[in-house]
């Protein structure tokens, strides 16, 4: 196995299972949190302080997960190891065959 193959492997892992989980939670952290803060929190000022304090940052991390995604697939695939698509290389050696008569 060659390192490409491993790295284009692994970045199948975690592209198809691991990231996506990763956004679902934040997601979820992201919905409870709005659950709290409109309506178990609505009563007590300090709760809804401490769940918008949770919004925040849910919202800082559901940002830094999707932009760190971003940065890790633009330099996979910028270095061929991603899915994106095939680079065609022009062939600019002689084969020796010739074509014609």
């Amino acid at each position: 196995m060659t390192l490409q193959a491993f790295l284009a492997g692994l970045y199948a892992i975690v592209g198809t299972y691991i990231i996506p989980t990763i956004i679902f939670l934040c997601v979820v952290v992201f919905l409870f949190n709005v659950i709290r803060f409109f309506i178990w929190q609505s009563g007590s000022e300090a709760g809804r302080e401490n769940a918008r304090r949770y919004l925040v940052w849910s919202m800082v991390g559901f940002i830094l997960v999707l932009a760190l995604w971003g940065i890790v697939s633009l330099l996979l695939t910028s270095f061929g190891f991603g899915a994106g698509a095939p680079v065609i290389q022009p062939d600019y050696f002689d084969t020796g065959v010739i074509i014609g008569p």
